[in-house]
């Protein structure tokens, strides 16, 4: 490049900060007109260092402009507005801009520029401080509107099927991992592959202690907490429904379902003197009920039972299982199990329960209600919200990664010889089907509320259920994110006759709702497909924000804690569930149930990978999108609330019989991982 900057400088120095995607350089020259509030314009500042290679891939750049090029500003003025643009180049790419600092070093002042954008040749984009107005405040409207025009020809909807979630027709190369995201997980991988070949010293399980000598020291591969003697225990299998992997399945019941012909005589030696009516009536009796899994394609020679269990809250308000169900229909081959079964027999009728339970978690949960749902959302945003919309600005850091999460999901999870079918009993027919399934009818704004969803369970009361860590700590961030986004949306619609007015939130409300044949999401349950009050907004925002980050970490983090121990929670069981309570079921019989040591190892290494994978936790914006200062304040309160959430689930923990850390602040990540 040539050498455009004399030496005779003024007080004018610009940072430019080129994004990391790949391909986000450019070797071209570039150019930036400066305004201020006086309506004065500098002169056509070159973006040229003598003899150096500006515009480097996830680089800032400093220039320091001549006193030539701005001396038309006026002294008192300020920044408010940049004009920018480059030539077209030989090897021509575009240029992906993150933002750009101007210093006036003379007052004390930086000027900011959010640009977050690719950078076409040839094309001038007007970009204000900090970047941040409705739609219909925005004089900058042709280019706005052009901006969303070209962001719906790269994110389009891909229409699957019927009942399926839409996902991203062809995979946006800016949304990819960055070279460091995706280096830390293949190292990981490789390093945990390394391990489990030094411990594959046979493919069976000979005794129960042979689970034990599978584990590494230190942080690799690990023996999870439960893996000694607490897999087995009834008390931390009740545990398990309020504190572990899925805690989203307890329900309080008031009354016993026909498909479930439990009596007094099967119930008594376990209600501390209660008959089955009175523990219902003093809310003591909850059930989780796996019927949406009746039906569900396995893999050939797999089993995958459709259960209900039933837990008692005793007086030291522990939930104790007392019956299960291993199927929806009751009959002689399908008898409820209590703890009076032979201990064995009890136990292994539990892990076909806990893989029953895995298999909803995997599929419904984890990928299909917030993985892949969310896919549209985030699409929607992206074809509606300008970037220099406040809402897109909130969501920006709270959706990143989704697509390429998801776009590796679909290459290496749910696809044919992949992970989904080496650790899981379902199979690829019975994946789509089940999704289908549990996704019918789903909204954002009503099934997405976990206050409503605690209160359609019945387990929103801690009077009812007094020891519920993930109830109480997720609403406790919960709380704190509505508040937050509360004081966020009041800064920009101080009326809901703006809101009403916005046409590009009007816009992605209505692709929200609009039917996913008629390029729509259909996860609005808004009957006249707009957002017309603050309270809606809330709501939904709320809801978004909340499931990608706290929600997402809840069944995301305790993968490797869940199912890294074979017994506990396990994926895949070998052979068939016993039809007989009286049945006497030995230890080599529940050894032979469990998936051999090379299935096990897969799946210990998969769940380590997505349990362990760490990117900016909840409240810290590594990227940062919101640059307006009255919104950074908003900020910064959020951040300061998330500590005292973290000092009261710290003294929770002290008195909790197990700890449960995963809803730390410092442990939510802000988004999917």
């Amino acid at each position: 490049m040539g050498c455009c900057f004399g030496t005779n400088y003024n007080d004018f120095v610009l940072r430019v900060t080129t994004g990391s995607q790949k391909n986000a350089g450019t070797d071209t020259s570039v150019y930036i007109i400066l305004h201020d509030d006086f309506n004065h314009a500098s002169g056509v500042i070159h973006l040229d260092n003598c003899l150096h290679d500006d515009f480097k891939r996830g680089r800032t750049d400093i220039f320091n402009v001549p006193t030539s090029k701005t001396e038309s500003l006026h002294v008192q003025g300020n920044i408010i507005q940049i004009e920018l643009w480059r030539e077209r180049s030989t090897f021509d790419s575009d240029w992906y801009v993150n933002k750009i600092e101007i210093e006036n070093r003379f007052r004390n002042t930086t000027y900011l520029f959010p640009v977050y954008r690719w950078i076409k040749a040839n094309v001038h984009y007007v970009i204000n401080q900090f970047d941040t107005c409705l739609a219909q405040e925005d004089h900058l409207t042709k280019q706005r509107s052009h901006e969303l025009e070209e962001k719906k020809k790269t994110y389009e909807y891909d229409f699957i099927s019927p009942g399926l979630p839409v996902k991203i027709k062809k995979f946006p190369q800016d949304e990819a991992f960055d070279s460091d995201t995706k280096w830390r997980i293949i190292s990981k991988k490789v390093k945990l592959i390394v391990l489990s070949k030094i411990l594959l010293s046979s493919a069976e399980w000979k005794t129960m202690e042979d689970l034990k000598n599978i584990y590494t020291k230190g942080k690799a591969l690990y023996m999870p907490y439960n893996g000694k003697d607490l897999w087995s225990d009834d008390v931390f299998f009740g545990y398990q429904r309020i504190s572990g992997i899925n805690p989203l399945l307890i329900k309080l019941v008031t009354q016993i379902p026909p498909k479930f012909p439990v009596t007094n005589a099967l119930t008594k030696p376990f209600l501390e003197g209660y008959v089955l009516d009175e523990a219902l009536e003093q809310k003591k009796i909850f059930m989780c009920d796996l019927k949406i899994l009746e039906g569900t394609q396995a893999q050939k020679g797999f089993v995958i039972c459709h259960p209900m269990a039933m837990f008692f809250l005793d007086r030291t308000n522990h939930l104790k299982p007392v019956a299960i169900q291993l199927f929806q229909k009751p009959g002689p081959k399908n008898p409820i199990f209590t703890p009076a079964s032979p201990f064995w027999t009890w136990t292994v009728v539990k892990m076909w329960y806990n893989n029953a339970e895995a298999i909803h978690h995997q599929i419904l949960v984890h990928n299909a209600g917030y993985h892949s749902l969310f896919e549209g959302i985030v699409i929607a945003v992206h074809r509606n919200l300008s970037p220099s919309h406040p809402i897109f600005k909130l969501l920006a850091s709270h959706t990143v990664m989704l697509l390429a999460m998801n776009e590796r999901g679909r290459n290496f999870i749910f696809c044919k010889g992949g992970w989904l079918e080496k650790a899981l009993s379902i199979s690829l027919e019975g994946f789509e089907e089940l999704t289908k399934k549990g996704l019918n009818n789903w909204k954002i704004d009503v099934d997405g509320s976990l206050p409503d969803d605690l209160k359609r369970r019945g387990v929103d009361d801690h009077r009812v259920l007094p020891c519920y860590p993930y109830r109480d700590d997720a609403m406790l961030i919960y709380k704190a994110i509505k508040e937050f986004v509360q004081s966020y949306i009041e800064l920009y619609y101080s009326t809901s006759h703006l809101l009403k007015k916005d046409c590009e939130i009007q816009n992605w409300a209505k692709e929200l709702a609009a039917p996913r044949n008629k390029g729509g999401v259909a996860v609005l349950g808004s009957d006249n497909n707009r957002i017309e009050s603050k309270v809606h907004l809330l709501q939904i925002l709320t809801n978004i924000i909340f499931i990608c980050s706290a929600g997402h970490t809840a069944v995301n983090s305790p993968q490797y804690d869940a199912m890294g121990f074979p017994s506990n929670y396990p994926g895949k069981l070998r052979g068939t569930p016993p039809t007989d309570p009286a049945q006497v079921i030995t230890e080599k019989d529940v050894l032979n149930t469990l998936p051999d040591k090379r299935s096990t190892l897969s799946i210990m290494i998969i769940t380590k990978i997505l349990s362990g994978l760490k990117l900016s936790r909840l409240g810290e914006y590594t990227t940062q999108y919101i640059f307006d200062p009255e919104a950074c304040q908003i900020v910064k309160k959020f951040q300061s609330d998330l500590l005292e959430c973290s000092k009261e689930i710290e003294k929770r923990n002290q008195t909790r019989e197990y700890s449960y850390e995963y809803l730390l602040p410092e442990r939510i990540t802000n988004s999917f991982t």
